[in-house]
């Protein structure tokens, strides 16, 4: 419940005509409490919530345009003539994100600042948080339900009979103001004051002994279920929206803890392709010596042309290869733009940073039972379970018939008196009670309720059952996946040993073999290279998903990894394998 500060400061606001944004300022306050609440008490780590708030009003300023309201909105389609694609006939420009928008300063980010950046703007996570929100808004408006609901009504009628010789016109003016509470058993509690006043605008001759009047009535009235919908069945309402809060802050916490992985693997991929393209300008460097030397020995008459051709062959193939690897570095980079929710001609740089990812010991059986320890989609699976359990309850007790409880006093003023004022007289006032019972006598659309109830709750079974075994078998191929990796990993670093010396010999040899046994070992040497960073990148990112896989992966509000307690750095881990 809000504190009273808050609706006092609430009510004023309505009263004084304040703009809407200012009256959401509070709900959001109260809203945000409730998160970090809830965040602190499911997940047991306080200070979860980013730092940036959520603003109420992003973008509505409470006005749509005049379009919005047009029943066929207008298509934009132009004809072929008006069309601008045009044949080019001069040389070719910049592209983008070519040497015209390298000139502007980048935003350099590292692993931790592209995290960060993502928790700050990128869409898919301000939709996710946005969720979170419209969950504990519904929790909101529900816990008020079930709070003091206070009411007040002015209201004014005109009445009459215009008939001939018989006109009566009487005008009256009605005030009601009270609150109204919900049982915990089921059942409301009310306590309203009425307040009339009534004025005869014109009377007949035989009305004329009516005149203005006033009289007040205070009126206590209660209504409480003893059957059907009583007890604990009665909150249901409340009890799912509380539980929903839990398991939305169970999955904006899965949210973030994937989305670290997401984007930790996007950038160890755009470390990748930066090593690809390092690699493939060291090819080109080597082959432009050759081709050098090449044409020297041509020159000398030591070597054939036919060499020196297809050595210049494979310089203009390795610039293109330069290229296009380029080019899938800026495709790379702007769909991560994209991603981060900034504009597109955003200068952008990856650098490299540390971020120590040990191989953690790969046991089934303990990783299997910290899974479904740790995993919070699991645990709301697991509870979702109860929920369909608990409506099932719910439906058998709609096939029970009605008791209810009713009863009320009503405080009236003297009705002999012609202003009555507020002064309740005990003579004047009444009071009523009743107990009413409705046999189960139709229970049709309650019976296939409870029909229906039931098969939910088999079917939830049988999706929980799926789910276990699905994140068993996620488990399972992580552990190979990391161990394919570290087995890939190894056997890369010794194919560029091979590589190198292979390359090494046939140099020193290039003179009896030819040129073209130089080529083969220099494009196996970039292979070599390309599918080590490729086997460091797929270890990376395969014992991130395991951790994850297994609810072990811990993000900070800032969105950095916070690695478990236990998983020490060693000398073979990841971050000591030669780059």
């Amino acid at each position: 419940m809000p504190p009273l500060r808050n609706l006092l400061l609430l009510a004023l606001v309505s009263a004084t005509g304040c703009a809407a944004d200012s009256r959401l300022h509070f709900l959001d306050d109260e809203v945000g409490a409730m998160i970090r609440e809830r965040q602190a008490e499911t997940l047991h780590q306080p200070d979860l919530d980013d730092p940036e708030p959520l603003a109420p009003l992003l973008s509505y300023t409470g006005r749509t345009r005049e379009s919005a309201w047009d029943k066929t909105p207008g298509t934009g389609n132009p004809g072929v003539a008006d069309l601008e694609a045009r044949t080019d006939t001069g040389p070719a420009g910049n592209p983008p994100g070519g040497p015209a928008a390298a000139a502007a300063k980048p935003k350099d980010l590292d692993l931790n600042g592209l995290l960060a950046q993502a928790i700050a703007s990128a869409p898919e996570y301000r939709t996710a948080k946005e969720n979170l929100m419209i969950t504990a808004l519904a929790l909101v408006v529900e816990r008020r339900a079930w709070g003091p609901r206070f009411f007040a009504d002015v209201g004014t009628n005109l009445s009459g009979t215009p008939e001939a010789g018989d006109h009566d016109t009487a005008a009256n003016l009605i005030g009601e103001l009270g609150v109204a509470q919900r049982l915990p058993g089921g059942g409301e509690a009310s306590v309203s004051a009425l307040s009339s006043f009534t004025s005869y605008l014109a009377q007949s001759s035989a009305n004329s002994a009516f005149s203005d009047a006033q009289n007040t009535r205070l009126r206590l009235a209660l209504s409480m279920p003893l059957m059907r919908g009583s007890g604990r069945i009665a909150q249901e309402s409340l009890i799912q929206g509380e539980r929903n809060l839990v398991y939305a802050a169970r999955d904006f916490e899965t949210f973030r803890r994937g989305l670290m992985v997401d984007f930790s693997g996007v950038y160890f991929r755009l470390l990748q392709n930066q090593k690809a393209i390092e690699n493939q300008k060291k090819r080109l460097e080597s082959l432009d010596q050759s081709n050098r030397r090449l044409r020297a020995l041509v020159t000398a008459g030591s070597a054939a042309p036919i060499d020196a051709d297809n050595a210049e062959l494979q310089a203009r193939n390795a610039q293109a290869g330069l290229a296009a690897a380029e080019d899938a570095y800026r495709d790379a980079l702007d769909r991560l733009k994209v991603r981060l929710g900034l504009p597109l001609d955003t200068a952008l740089g990856i650098i490299p940073g540390e971020m120590q990812v040990p191989v953690p010991v790969l046991e089934l059986a303990g990783a299997l039972a910290q899974t479904k320890a740790g995993r919070l989609d699991l645990q709301n699976s697991r509870d979702r379970l109860d929920d369909a359990a608990r409506r099932a309850e719910i439906a058998r007790d709609g096939l029970r018939g009605d008791l209810t409880l009713s009863g009320g006093t009503s405080l009236n003023s003297d009705p002999a008196k012609r202003y009555g004022g507020v002064t309740p007289l005990l003579g004047a006032s009444s009071y009523d009670a009743g107990l009413k019972y409705s046999l189960p006598l139709f229970r049709i659309p309650e019976e296939a309720a409870l029909r229906q109830s039931l098969i939910g709750v088999e079917q939830a079974n049988r999706a929980y059952g799926i789910t276990v075994d699905t994140i068993e078998a996620n488990v399972r191929s992580a552990i190979r996946n990391i161990q394919r990796s570290r087995i890939t990993l190894d056997l890369q670093e010794k194919n560029i040993q091979l590589a190198e010396r292979r390359l090494e010999q046939t140099k020193l040899r290039e003179r009896d073999l030819g040129f073209r046994p130089v080529l083969d070992a220099e494009n196996d040497l970039l292979d070599a290279r390309n599918n080590r960073d490729q086997a460091l990148t797929d270890l990376r990112l395969s014992i991130l998903r395991y951790l994850n896989e297994t609810g072990q992966i811990r993000v900070d509000p800032q969105g950095r990894w916070v690695p478990p307690g236990k998983l020490v750095p060693l000398p073979q881990a990841v971050e000591g394998i030669p780059q």
